[in-house]
């Protein structure tokens, strides 16, 4: 979930951070993916392919990365001033935690999921509404910054910091009505793209793990994106006439023929 972080509402990391405790990843893998993709968690570091990366540490003082916990979502936005309205609904200063989650209304699996999410952030006083557009509204709207929170997904890469370098680097973004490249909510910082920088000069091991514990750190601690589910590469072969296909003990190229 793509979040406008210039919101006057989302803007607030307590919000953030109580719909990432409020969201039941496990939940909403088996009932939108049907258990095709794996749950993902909220350091951004891809299981198990990745997971040398994961920072555990890190992940723990946060829950274990944000593991389905309502009451923490609850304690959260209470502890930040928020009450809940007579419909339920967490506010402060006049303001519903009210919102509108833009969707690609041509994937079956991406409303199911939304829908999920929407039950999910309902129960904690937390009111989202699913806007299923047409792929190519939903596709400009995301790039050009046209939403408050937005379901899609990043293209990967072949390690953590490609991943997250397309979340967070502040040069892939753009100003709100001109397309950004991948950072669609608009994240910057200063110290963060320094991270990035520093990781593309170097070669020693040590120092990029260093690194991207830092950059989890981040996707921790500010919530910029909330990963839901983790991308899958589908996939079919036949190994009856042809062989030297893509496998999961030999991961050598993006099978997908896209």
């Amino acid at each position: 979930i793509f979040v406008d972080l210039k919101d006057p509402v989302l803007s607030d990391v307590a919000v953030r951070q109580a719909m990432a405790y409020a969201i039941d990843r496990p939940r909403v893998s088996t009932i939108g993916e049907y258990g095709y993709e794996p749950p993902a968690n909220q350091t951004g570091i891809i299981k198990p392919t990745f997971a040398s990366w994961y920072d555990s540490s890190a992940a723990a003082q946060y829950g274990n990365a944000y593991a389905y916990n309502p009451s923490k979502a609850e304690s959260i936005l209470s502890a930040a001033g928020y009450t809940k309205g007579s419909d339920g609904t967490f506010e402060k200063n006049g303001k519903e935690l009210s919102f509108t989650i833009i969707n690609n209304g041509g994937y079956s699996d991406w409303v199911a999921s939304v829908n999920v999410i929407q039950s999910e952030l309902a129960a904690v006083g937390i009111k989202v509404t699913p806007d299923n557009l047409s792929q190519t509204t939903w596709n400009t709207d995301v790039l050009d910054g046209h939403f408050q929170l937005a379901y899609d997904a990043e293209s990967g890469g072949p390690g953590p910091y490609y991943e997250l370098r397309q979340l967070l680097y502040s040069q892939n973004s753009a100003p709100i009505g001109s397309s950004a490249s991948s950072n669609w909510e608009r994240y910057s910082s200063k110290s963060t793209d320094a991270l990035l920088n520093q990781y593309a000069a170097t070669t020693s091991k040590s120092d990029q793990q260093h690194i991207v514990d830092q950059l989890e750190q981040v996707m921790l601690a500010d919530v910029p994106v909330i990963p839901i589910t983790e991308q899958v590469g589908w996939y079919q072969y036949d190994t009856q006439h042809l062989g030297g296909w893509v496998t999961p003990s030999d991961p050598y190229a993006s099978p997908a023929q896209y």
